[in-house]
């Protein structure tokens, strides 16, 4: 692999990297990886099929966006692996809201309910993304889940209850 470099031949920071992709393309928006591990087993990801990477803490996060320009990003997306397996997503979640108060989307398979509430209850201009590739038995195949076309239905539904904007993000597998 090749490190990039700058001009004078040292090697860059990622909020370097950030800071000039962003002006060279125009960053719009950007996701943040904060878990290489997942719950699930979906046919069409390979995160579970791989040693997890550490991840970022959260003051890793508020750093690189301190020194990152995300003045003009549209949306800041968290997703994994599956970001209710962190403890601290939560403190991840304040630490880019102190730097960034733009949209957030938090991308979940939605399967853990409880830890994913208490993550995001209370966070202004948050949409959380819930997976749902097929009704029924489809979805809890596709995903590697028992039950979890269930599971994912009352997460939404409860979330809406507690005024939590969602979305829904489907995968289209071929065969199904």
């Amino acid at each position: 692999m090749v490190n990039k470099q700058d001009t004078a031949g040292k090697r860059m920071s990622l909020e370097q990297k950030i800071e000039r992709k962003s002006k060279e393309w125009g960053l719009k928006q950007m996701s943040i990886m904060v878990i290489d591990n997942c719950n699930a087993k979906c046919v069409q990801c390979f995160v579970w099929k791989r040693e997890p990477r550490p991840p970022f803490t959260p003051g890793e996060v508020g750093k690189m966006l301190a020194n990152s320009d995300i003045s003009k990003l549209t949306s800041i997306s968290i997703s994994g692996g599956e970001p209710t397996l962190r403890n601290d997503l939560r403190a991840i979640l304040e630490n880019i809201r102190a730097h960034y108060s733009g949209h957030l989307v938090v991308q979940s398979n939605s399967f853990m309910k409880e830890r994913l509430l208490q993550a995001v209850r209370g966070i202004d201009k948050l949409t959380v993304c819930c997976s749902l590739d097929g009704v029924g038995e489809l979805h809890s195949t596709l995903r590697g889940m028992p039950g979890g076309y269930e599971k994912v239905i009352d997460t939404m539904e409860t979330l809406k209850k507690e005024g939590i904007e969602i979305s829904r993000r489907t995968v289209a597998n071929p065969g199904c």
